[in-house]
């Protein structure tokens, strides 16, 4: 089963620095962006807007909670589809996937021995068809003894977020040491979860990655932007919930430490980028 492009709908960012080229193309299947090295700031976020537009339910922005017009996540299909990424490096690319349904990353795809190889998360569908259809042969579809749940990844604060952290774990490790193993895969994935799935799911973790988005060591998560990571249910469903503007949310992290405490719904949906969808 092979994935058709739709050749009249693409869109390019270029940047004119040494900093770079997003380029996203809509597949006709699932829909596939293409990040080249040295991205901007700038083309970044534009990046993660696409991302959310692909992922919402138009129908739904702004219908959740007290004046606001945050984007929602379509209701769950089954089988679930799945956004693919392009990640390209200086030395090659991998392609990683999402549920679309939760934005759950699911694994990615490379290049080894002239062949595209697989390496997937416990939990991922078996089924060729569903995800990664043009991976075929068993022998290059692995998958792992874990989940890409963050208490079987390690510390999220261990992995730099940004352009060059990511550009250099995939140049040393993938295409250079070849190391295609569980510490491999787990350092992967908290880099690909945060910079894109939390990314797009909260503004506040998109903008401190952006203000260090051409560092050398980038982002390192911080009590803030786990909390976040570890409450998308509960602040889409305080959004939700909200009638007027009054809120009383408190987010702790640590050992019972408060790091975020709202009482304006306005004040919530400046830190948020899309809302989890909620019956």
């Amino acid at each position: 089963m092979k994935m058709k492009k739709i050749t009249n709908l693409v869109y390019i960012l270029v940047a004119i620095t040494t900093s770079v080229i997003f380029q996203w193309t809509c597949n006709a299947v699932n829909p596939t962006f293409v990040v080249t090295m040295s991205a901007t700031n700038k083309s970044y976020s534009t990046l993660l807007s696409s991302f959310r537009d692909e992922i919402q339910d138009k129908k739904l922005k702004g219908t959740y909670g007290f004046q606001n017009d945050l984007p929602v996540v379509a209701a769950p299909t089954k089988p679930a589809k799945y956004l693919y990424i392009d990640i390209q490096a200086d030395k090659g690319m991998i392609t990683a996937a999402f549920n679309k349904n939760d934005l759950y990353y699911m694994g990615y795809a490379h290049t080894a021995d002239g062949a595209k190889k697989v390496r997937l998360f416990k939990g991922a569908p078996t089924d060729v068809r569903l995800i990664f259809p043009d991976v075929t042969n068993i022998n290059n579809r692995y998958y792992s003894t874990i989940t890409g749940n963050y208490n079987e990844l390690g510390d999220r604060a261990s992995v730099g977020l940004g352009a060059k952290p990511l550009n250099k774990f995939i140049n040393e490790e993938i295409y250079t040491k070849k190391k295609f193993d569980i510490q491999t895969d787990q350092k992967l994935a908290l880099m690909v979860i945060q910079t894109i799935a939390e990314a797009a799911r909260f503004k506040y973790i998109e903008g401190e990655i952006v203000a260090k988005f051409s560092d050398n060591s980038g982002f390192k998560a911080n009590p803030k932007a786990k909390s976040l990571e570890n409450n998308w249910d509960k602040t889409s469903e305080t959004v939700k919930a909200s009638t007027g503007p009054r809120i009383d949310l408190e987010l702790t992290y640590g050992n019972g430490n408060v790091v975020w405490k709202w009482f304006q719904v306005g004040e919530l949906v400046d830190v948020m980028g899309i809302l989890k969808y909620l019956k």
